[in-house]
């Protein structure tokens, strides 16, 4: 190569190293900078090595609320709902997304943009510039790793969007913040469900659940008022029992009773002193897989929320009743389908127990109400007394008398 060829060459190399300079610290107005990278998979991950299988414990802490999601005897929990059940899946997304977690962009100087990305810290840090810290600990209450998450980066599309009438939007990533660095960067998952601190975003949904009823029975501690449906066979109507003379039940009013929760939901689950009454009314329901459930509300509140509480017990046969005239096929059959009917009830019976463990939950009232009908709306209202002509019954019209017979007059006219 020639000096003219050398000379040119090293001018080349010069503007690029300039250009790359200039494109990893310039940056846009965030400050931030592009990491080289051809394809996703190349990426690095914020952490080279998150204790996925280790991880017992997640604490969510934002500016004014904490959330703490525990792992005990092989079930995640939720601490401040009196350990009840979490979404499984839920924590397990978000412990793969931490996991797997890739960092799109660095932030030069990074600890000098904390509050603009809203990484501050929550105990100290102004109102609309602080993170949502997450910290994963073992089993032991050991701090494994945490990681701060800050602002959400919003890209705008040309597209408008249908409900607002701007410009859409899309959650491109987040500004994070890795425990026990420095460094901040932009991922490229936006964690907004892993962010939240609110409890009833993360409980499981799984409530108990009343099939086949052979008897519904209300206790208000008002005689007048309670009754009890009860039916000798699955495919027969409901009975009133102790029905007394005159009083015949309306199929179309019992037409609700006769699904009472076969899929109640629930909203929250009151803790400690918020925990209200359940004493305005009891309804007992037995089921023809011999499972009974003692429900108990409280009154309705000004949010039309009712408190209630459930009880279930199982009494199940240990043995089949084996027919005169079975085969030896027919037994086994019969037996390997009572064996398998008995399991799925037991097992349906301990989760329920393990949810209802004396909690109280709240309901919305329209979910209760229809099975708090009085014993009188239950019945077909008794036919209206017939009125002699000129006998005046308050409350009642009489009939209008038939005009005295002019004597003389044709008959028939």
């Amino acid at each position: 190569m020639g000096t003219k060829g050398l000379i040119r060459l090293l001018i080349v190399l010069a503007i690029a190293g300039v250009i790359a300079v200039i494109a990893k610290f310039a940056g846009s107005d965030t400050g931030v900078s592009t990491v080289e990278s051809k394809t996703t998979n190349q990426r690095t991950k914020v952490f080279a090595d998150f204790p996925i299988n280790d991880v017992a414990a997640v604490k969510i802490q934002s500016k004014d609320e904490a959330l703490n999601i525990l792992k005990k005897d092989g079930q995640w929990v939720i601490n401040e709902r009196e350990d009840f059940p979490a979404q499984e899946d839920r924590v397990l997304d978000l412990l793969k997304q931490m996991w797997s977690v890739k960092i799109t962009q660095v932030v030069p100087n990074g600890a000098a943009h904390l509050a603009r990305l809203e990484l501050s810290d929550p105990a100290s840090g102004k109102e609309g510039e602080t993170a949502t810290v997450l910290t994963f600990s073992d089993a032991e209450g050991k701090e494994l790793t945490s990681i701060a998450l800050g602002k959400i980066q919003v890209t705008t599309s040309s597209q408008p969007n249908p409900y607002t009438g701007g410009a859409s939007t899309t959650d491109a990533g987040r500004y994070v913040k890795p425990g026990g660095k420095n460094s901040v960067y932009l991922v490229d998952t936006p964690f907004k469900e892993a962010a939240g601190v609110d409890p009833t975003e993360w409980i499981t949904r799984d409530f108990f659940k009343v099939e086949r009823h052979e008897s519904v029975a209300l206790d208000t501690g008002n005689p007048k008022e309670d009754w009890k449906l009860e039916r000798g066979d699955l495919p027969k109507p409901f009975d009133l029992v102790d029905a007394k003379k005159g009083e015949n039940l309306d199929t179309a009013k019992i037409s609700t009773i006769k699904s009472a929760f076969v899929s109640p939901t629930f909203t929250d689950i009151y803790v400690g002193d918020e925990k209200p009454k359940t004493d305005a009314a009891t309804l007992t329901l037995t089921s023809f897989d011999k499972l009974t459930y003692t429900v108990s509300v409280g009154e309705k509140d000004e949010e039309n929320n009712r408190p209630l509480a459930f009880t279930v017990k199982g009494d199940f046969s240990e043995k089949r009743e084996v027919g005169e005239e079975e085969s030896e096929d027919d037994k086994k059959s019969l037996d390997a389908r009572f064996e398998k009917l008995t399991t799925e009830r037991k097992e349906k019976l301990a989760q329920e127990q393990a949810l209802s463990k004396g909690r109280v939950f709240k309901v919305r009232s329209s979910i209760i109400d229809p099975y708090l009908t009085k014993r009188a709306d239950l019945l077909i209202p008794p036919p209206e007394p017939e009125t002699p002509p000129g006998v005046d019954i308050p409350g009642i019209k009489p009939p209008p008398v038939p005009p005295a017979a002019v004597p003389g007059a044709p008959v028939g006219q």
